[in-house]
């Protein structure tokens, strides 16, 4: 293989390189934001089955003091 097949081999090598590394950036940077949307979405999951448990407990409540009224 002579000087210049080298360096040209080598000069794609490096763009390769370069590419796959900026690929593998862009990944993270996708990653993260998906991470991010999963933990907020679990949070608001969260929430929203807090407030069904109290409306539960409420509507409980309301209608045991119906059931009782009327007893």
């Amino acid at each position: 293989m002579s000087n210049n097949n080298a360096s040209t081999s080598l000069a794609v090598a490096h763009k390769a390189v370069k590419q796959l590394r900026l690929e593998a950036s862009v990944r993270r940077i996708h990653n993260v934001k998906l991470q991010s949307r999963f933990n907020q979405q679990g949070a608001e999951l969260r929430r929203k089955e807090q407030h069904t448990n109290r409306m539960r407990e409420k509507l409980s409540q309301f209608t045991d003091r119906h059931r009782d009224r009327g007893a």
